[in-house]
């Protein structure tokens, strides 16, 4: 359960920049890395079959 809510703590900052219209403060690194990651263990989660994984890292690829 907590590691789906992992994904949903980029929220804030994805919310600024949507209604500032401004993604000025934004490192185009972490996000690349969050997106790299994020698709690393969703490969992982679906090669073991763990849903938790699969559910959180599929939310992240979205939110990033």
């Amino acid at each position: 359960m907590i590691a789906c809510l992992g994904p949903f703590f980029t929220l804030p900052q994805v919310w600024q920049i949507y209604s500032e219209r401004n993604a000025g403060g934004v490192s185009i690194f972490s996000w690349s890395a969050y997106f790299s990651f994020s698709i690393i263990w969703l490969a992982y989660g679906l090669i073991h079959k763990e849903k938790p994984i699969i559910l959180a890292n599929f939310f992240g690829l979205i939110f990033n």
